[in-house]
């Protein structure tokens, strides 16, 4: 029955938030009308101006009042509605699902206790409120390193001679450094939450590396399907005082289109590199110093242009455009996950845009793509991801671990089901996939 309750709730915030965000605009508007037709000596006449809002109101002023107190009821229901579905939302229901199809050759699945987990991936921080989730303005960077690059220290300095020997002996790493291809990246070192209620910002510690030092740490420290790497992927969120190996911070970013849909890429064959012919959802970026305020100085809307430029570099999509086609208001931070497979963390982002899903299939069909990383664009219904998801693990029974037959790649089943729980909620979520996959 609670349940039931909580998922009723979770539809009723959707309505009631978006009447909130249209009602204080509502309300100005009928006050500025009704104050507007009030003469002018009533002005300076107190009796007569009570008397005409409070005592003799015209029809316009019982208006005013009508919308001024459905805004207040909207805004005490809206944060009644946040509060109850905090409170009352059990994932342990969710969490035995997810568990049931994750990849088990990454985890400990019996010992497993912390965020969320599905396939290969897994959470180490979710937004409280996933409906409405984090604005990019609420994502600061605490501390960014770009004087020297990252050196193993500690227990671990004596990896700085083996990455040394790594290098040297790499035919990959010296044609890369030949070619100019050994760039620059930027690493996690940390991050956390503030407990203001008023002003949630989630503070992200970054430092510099390079992908020769990256390719390092997965290939040699953590070789995929090996007890260290499980380890090694268990201490970044069960140890917050051991410091964090090499990794690449990655946008994954789901565009969902204007009627509804997720845009869904099929990775190009040439990136051999990144699981080819799979489906993402939708695409994903590496950070880059040109991200951070045109390299001059550290910007905390650092997302903002990470975004514009996926969409630059992805869609060819410039700055006049993107400003048109995209909504970019509507861009909402879910969640932080690790990916199991190859050690990185990502910064899972949905944004909406203002095309439908065939508009943007035109609009892609005559852009100028210079550095095309997908072979061809499908769409995926939001209200279907439940089903879709119970389809994609029932094929792979276990989970995710074998994507050579061109399904999904690594992180998209974990991208979908947070984009789908940020449009209409966990408990919906629950629902809608034991439905599909007749759950007992």
């Amino acid at each position: 029955m609670l349940a039931k309750i909580v998922h009723w709730a979770e539809r009723s915030y959707i309505v009631i938030h978006k009447l909130r965000e249209k009602s204080l605009s509502w309300v100005v508007s009928f006050v500025v009308a009704a104050m507007s037709t009030l003469p002018y000596e009533l002005v300076l006449d107190f009796r007569g101006m009570v008397a005409t809002l409070f005592v003799h109101p015209s029809l316009v002023m019982v208006l005013m009042w009508c919308v001024c107190l459905f805004g207040v009821a909207v805004f005490i229901l809206d944060k009644w509605l946040v509060r109850f579905i905090q409170k009352h939302d059990d994932s342990s229901e969710l969490k035995d699902i997810m568990l049931a199809c994750a990849d088990a050759s990454c985890f400990d699945l019996k010992s497993y206790s912390y965020g969320f987990i599905w396939g290969q991936n897994r959470t180490l921080w979710v937004c409280d409120d996933i409906i409405e989730g984090y604005r990019t303005s609420q994502i600061y960077l605490e501390r960014a390193q770009i004087d020297s690059y990252f050196r193993f220290s500690g227990e671990d300095e004596w990896l700085n001679g083996r990455y040394e020997a790594f290098c040297a002996s790499s035919e990959r790493i010296r044609v890369a450094e030949l070619r100019r291809n050994n760039n620059d990246r930027f690493m996690v070192t940390g991050f956390g939450r503030n407990f203001s209620k008023s002003d949630k910002r989630i503070h992200i510690s970054l430092a510099k590396t390079v992908w020769s030092m990256n390719q390092f740490v997965w290939t040699e420290l953590f070789p995929s399907g090996v007890k260290s790497k499980q380890e090694a992927l268990a201490s970044i969120a069960a140890d917050t005082t051991r410091g964090y190996f090499p990794n690449s911070f990655c946008l994954h970013l789901v565009v969902v289109t204007s009627d509804g849909k997720v845009v869904m890429d099929r990775i190009s064959g040439n990136k051999s590199n990144d699981y080819p012919y799979t489906l993402a959802a939708t695409a994903g970026e590496q950070v880059e110093l040109a991200d951070f305020n045109g390299g001059t100085d550290y910007n905390n809307k650092f997302v903002d242009r990470w975004i514009q430029r996926a969409f630059y570099e992805e869609f060819g999509m410039p700055e006049d455009t993107f400003r048109r086609v995209v909504d970019a208001d509507s861009a909402r931070v879910l969640a932080l996950v690790e990916e199991g497979d190859i050690y990185n963390v990502s910064m899972v982002t949905v944004i909406t845009l203002n095309y439908s899903a065939e508009d943007f299939r035109r609009y892609l069909a005559a852009a100028l793509i210079l550095d095309k990383e997908f072979d061809s664009l499908d769409f995926l219904d939001l209200k279907r991801i439940p089903a879709e998801l119970c389809r994609h693990f029932r094929r792979f029974p276990g989970g995710s671990s074998d994507f050579s037959n061109g399904d999904y790649h690594p992180s998209t089943a974990m991208r979908l089901f947070l984009t789908y729980s940020h449009f209409y909620g966990i408990c919906r979520f629950k629902e809608e996939f034991k439905m599909a996959a007749d759950w007992v």
